[in-house]
């Protein structure tokens, strides 16, 4: 049974290349931004329903606690998406990456985060933030199996996975061991 078929949630792709006139309109912003505009236009992944970065992380330019809702995020979806103050975000949303949009070749369908209740997360070192609700959810089939390969793959640097008040490395042969 395939990810959509247990849950009922689909994640949004747009399977189309993208248009010309957007890749000119993301080549005129500043690098960093229009590198993440550029990999999700080609990608064609979307956040759809997902919110899971407004939720999950840290967000140290409004004050928001992990685990918890932004107090910007709103209920109802607009043509700007949740963020009721998208264009005045701070950088540390402006610059997210999630890894389910920015990898598609490493992360399939089965990681969109309503599904696999995980947030993947770019910078320094990859990070698996799991939903209070499925701690263990890193250690499910097919994840687990995919994780592990990806760290044995040397593909990306070490992974980080936080489930809970926990954050650890998972190492190539499977044994995890605590951040310090």
């Amino acid at each position: 049974m395939n990810a959509v078929a247990r849950t009922g949630v689909k994640p949004k792709v747009r399977r189309r290349p993208p248009r010309p006139h957007l890749l000119s309109e993301l080549q005129s912003r500043n690098a960093g931004r229009t590198f993440l505009a550029m990999k999700t236009a080609f990608t064609g992944r979307e956040c759809g329903e997902c919110h899971a970065c407004c939720v999950l992380p840290y967000i140290r330019g409004l004050r928001k606690a992990r685990n918890t809702p932004c107090k910007h995020l709103k209920s109802k979806p607009s043509s700007k998406g949740c963020c009721s103050i998208y264009e005045d975000r701070p950088p540390t949303c402006h610059m997210f990456e999630c890894g389910w949009k920015i990898f598609p070749d490493l992360f399939d369908d089965s990681w969109y985060p309503p599904i696999s209740h995980m947030l993947i997360s770019g910078g320094l070192f990859p990070l698996v933030t799991c939903e209070p609700q499925h701690p263990d959810a890193w250690r499910a089939e097919p994840y687990y199996s995919q994780l592990l390969q990806i760290v044995r793959s040397e593909r990306l640097p070490p992974m980080m996975i936080r489930t809970g008040g926990r954050t650890f490395w998972l190492n190539a042969d499977g044994t995890t061991e605590p951040v310090k």
